[in-house]
């Protein structure tokens, strides 16, 4: 979540620096200050019993439930204060910043819009409501308002940070490359493996395409048949809501034979609360005259301390018969600059020859470190035994640059 903290203690300050009505509210806005929420509550509910149409306690109990997360408690207060003052532009505001704490963007947005209207010069709202867009993934709109804060106050450092920050995602043009050997049935080939360009037309979208040969999820078949798979992809990423990111592809693929095959591909990633996410996806292979092969494919990024998460995944496939693949990701983020996964996966697949089904099992490693600049580099290695018990290899380097256009 974008920083949001402060304009909320800015905001609660500014209530609590109001004159007392009462020696015990001095006493609850003490408490609240120093922390202690709870006894601070208690004092506030007791003055509200007393006089339940006062503004200034509900109010101030809004800011302390809100800094004690009690977000719903913070919404009565705050409502309570608007039904017996609809004007009052800090109960409007303490709600407004509630819905931006707990994470409710939409709300908070139309809220901030709604005190704007009467307020346009205000900077706080100006800058919440640009907060909200960012974590809505409406990075256009946070930087019209980002733009008008600065407008009202050009000293206003963090509006011009995430300005650039919105401006450094666009533009940007990724270009990668990889070559590397495999090994199967004893014997050894040196190629190049996987070429990628992407295009961020801004944060929340970007554009690639990719060819790649045998290094693709489930593509291990024709590495260990000794021959290169030659596939282009083509693909479209969109955060288009601040919970969920699609992911569409096109994909031709040629084989021996003169078998041609059209790949179609989705991905769809709810990004939960505290970096937790799940990922749902699936794929169709149409083949002229053949029998079409698709795969289904559910996820779960689970957060393990600063630096490690966990993956596990598991996929449907149906080819010759069912399968399944049971694989699990562990990432570790070693620094800014360098990332790194290991895996490993097993399954089941029919050996074509005796019909027979049988375990197949992988493990794989890999890591993207950036050296200097727009310069990085990647590594990988990979190790897969099939249902025929024939054993494969691969391991590849390759360059990575990112630059950008505007």
């Amino acid at each position: 979540m974008k920083q949001i903290i402060k304009p909320i203690i800015a905001l609660f300050i500014s209530v609590i620096n109001m004159p007392a009505t009462a020696q015990s509210m001095e006493e609850a806005i003490a408490f609240s200050h120093a922390g202690k929420y709870a006894e601070a509550e208690q004092l506030f509910t007791k003055l509200i019993n007393k006089d339940g149409a006062n503004t200034q306690l509900l109010i101030a109990s809004g800011f302390n439930n809100a800094w004690n997360k009690n977000y719903a408690a913070a919404e009565s207060r705050f409502n309570k204060a608007l039904q017996v003052d609809p004007s009052n532009a800090d109960a409007a505001k303490g709600l407004a910043y509630t819905y931006l704490y707990k994470g409710h963007f939409a709300k908070a947005a139309s809220a901030f819009n709604k005190i704007l209207i009467k307020d346009q010069y205000s900077e706080e709202s100006r800058f919440a409501l640009g907060l909200a867009y960012m974590n809505l993934q409406k990075k256009n709109k946070a930087k019209e308002q980002f733009e008008k804060v600065l407008q009202i106050n050009k000293s206003n450092t963090e509006a011009g940070s995430f300005i650039k920050e919105i401006e450094a995602g666009r533009g940007i043009v990724e270009l990668s490359a990889l070559a590397g050997i495999s090994s199967a049935d004893g014997e050894s080939k040196f190629g190049l493996r996987q070429i990628q360009a992407g295009y961020h037309i801004n944060n929340e979208v970007q554009v690639y395409a990719r060819y790649d040969n045998s290094l693709s999820q489930d593509n291990y078949f024709f590495i260990k048949n000794n021959f290169n798979s030659h596939a282009f992809m083509g693909g479209l990423y969109a955060r288009w809501h601040n919970r969920i990111g699609s992911k569409i592809e096109y994909g031709y693929r040629s084989l021996p034979g003169k078998i041609d095959q059209n790949i179609y591909q989705t991905e769809q990633v709810i990004f939960l609360p505290k970096n937790f996410a799940v990922k749902l996806g699936g794929s169709i292979i149409t083949v002229p005259n053949l029998q079409n092969e698709w795969m289904l494919m559910s996820s779960v990024s689970v957060p393990i301390a600063k630096k490690f998460k966990i993956e596990p995944h598991y996929y449907f496939i149906r080819r010759i018969d069912d399968e399944h693949r049971f694989l699990l990701n562990i990432g570790y983020n070693i620094s800014p600059k360098t990332d790194a996964a290991v895996g490993i996966f097993n399954g089941t697949e029919k050996n074509i020859k005796t019909n027979i089904k049988y375990n197949v099992f992988g493990m794989y490693a890999y890591s993207n470190i950036h050296i200097r600049g727009p310069w990085g580099v990647t590594v990988l290695a990979r190790y897969e035994k099939d249902a025929a018990g024939r054993n494969s290899f691969i391991a590849a380097t390759g360059l990575k640059v990112r630059f950008g256009t505007k």
